[in-house]
């Protein structure tokens, strides 16, 4: 099963080759956690469908700059309305994100004729 998040299209891009490497450790999106400050972090952005995914990123006007990825996890098991303020769902367990799915890059690249299997 799989669900959906959203980050920033070139940091997770370039985490996720990082990640083909032999040895590497898999990308990770993260759950609720305490950094080191004190600060409260209530888990990573979560979405049950790509369309979601991407309806929440035109809503924050992100869609030129960030992307939408699969995550390991399951809606709704895996997800938690994180903080009273959130108008979006949250990761509860850090999970394997495990490939972009829909992206600025993607949408340039199929404009120019260009396949993602090039």
């Amino acid at each position: 099963m799989s669900i959906y998040t959203i980050g920033h299209e070139g940091d997770y891009d370039g985490a996720l080759v990082r990640a083909q490497g032999e040895g590497a450790s898999p990308v990770i999106k993260r759950g609720p956690n305490t950094h080191s400050d004190g600060t409260q972090y209530y888990g990573g952005y979560a979405f049950e469908t790509v369309a979601d995914a991407l309806a929440y990123l035109d809503k924050i006007g992100k869609r030129d700059a960030w992307a939408v990825y699969e995550i390991d996890a399951a809606w709704p098991r895996d997800v938690w309305h994180g903080h009273p303020s959130d108008d979006f769902m949250r990761l509860n367990r850090d999970a394997i994100l495990t490939r972009k799915v829909e992206g600025h890059a993607m949408a340039v690249g199929a404009a120019q004729g260009i396949s993602a299997n090039e």
